[in-house]
């Protein structure tokens, strides 16, 4: 099980969707844009 950092303001579930849409073959990118989010901001919650 991977633990995710929370981000400020944001749901804190949002690490957990992303990275299982990352998991499904979106890109990084894809996955920010999908949540309107940094890619920056998903790296230091830990999604890769």
């Amino acid at each position: 099980m991977t633990a995710f950092d929370p981000i400020p303001g944001r749901h804190p579930r949002l690490p957990v969707w992303a990275a299982h849409f990352r998991r499904s073959g979106w890109s990084l990118a894809r996955v920010a844009a999908l949540f309107n989010i940094d890619t920056i901001e998903l790296t230091d919650a830990g999604v890769r």
